[in-house]
């Protein structure tokens, strides 16, 4: 008998997957492989200087690296429990280690990009500076007064806008601390808010189109991390990959695409 088989004859021991356990019969190397699943391959970036896309490839090279594993297993050649160790062990292994430290590099992208965000709104507030801070604080209060002769709510987000586009480029900070609860406390929209503030601040604009394409980049990245991890776990027999989806040891998993955010 092979020694890849799992001895099922009257009294025989059950074959161990791990060397220093008793039962273990090392594999005949000619029929190793068990049968090949003809896989479908994709060609990834994993070195492009963007977090997003190397992760997107190592994903899916991960994934592809799975496959294989799965289509180089023959189920007859393992008891139950050894062929679910033996799929479980990949979670653990290189491909899942490289998507981890490249999904934490995404996550480390888009902290970098709300740090960001905050570095451009003090850069344009007058905090630490005394002088500053009172010119600001006196143009708050000609600004509040001003919106608090507009009685008509529906009124108060044209005067708003208005004061936002006339404003200059060191008035700006303070509308940006400031504007936005002032219209919540009076009942008014306030969602227009930083759009228009992007607009007249072109550094804030490019700073939060960043922060905001890098927070897709990360929900992506989480999902189809996650997507991968959850197969892993939940596959107990190369035939049971997919969660139902045809042919996925063939064809792969369906990831969300990247290029959709962008």
């Amino acid at each position: 008998m092979n020694g890849n088989l799992v001895n099922i004859a009257a009294g025989a021991q059950t074959q161990s997957l791990h060397p220093y356990q008793a039962g273990y019969v090392p594999p005949d190397q000619g029929d190793a492989a068990g049968p090949s699943v003809p896989l479908r391959r994709g060609s990834w970036t994993t070195d492009s200087g963007d977090p997003a896309t190397d992760a997107d490839g190592f994903i899916r090279s991960a994934e592809l690296a799975f496959r294989q594993r799965l289509s180089e297993l023959d189920p007859a050649s393992y008891s139950a429990r050894g062929l679910q160790d033996r799929i479980a062990a990949f979670a653990d292994g290189p491909e899942m280690r490289l998507m981890d430290a490249a999904q934490q590099a995404v996550e480390d992208a888009a902290d970098a990009a709300d740090a960001k965000v905050d570095d451009v709104r003090n850069g344009l507030s007058s905090n630490g500076d005394t002088a500053a801070e009172l010119r600001a604080t006196r143009y708050w209060n000609r600004t509040a007064r001003l919106l608090d002769s507009v009685t008509d709510t529906g009124s108060l987000a044209a005067r708003a806008q208005a004061l936002v586009t006339a404003a200059a480029p060191e008035e700006l900070g303070t509308l940006t601390q400031e504007l936005g609860p002032y219209l919540e406390s009076r009942g008014a929209q306030s969602d227009w808010v930083e759009a228009q503030l992007a607009q007249a601040a072109p550094q804030l604009g490019e700073a939060l189109a960043a922060q905001s394409l890098a927070h897709k980049a990360q929900a992506v990245t989480a999902n189809n991390a996650n997507k991968l991890r959850n197969e892993v776990a939940r596959t107990e027999t190369p035939n049971g990959y997919g969660s139902g989806q045809p042919n996925a040891l063939r064809d792969g998993l369906r990831f969300v695409l990247l290029s959709g955010i962008r």
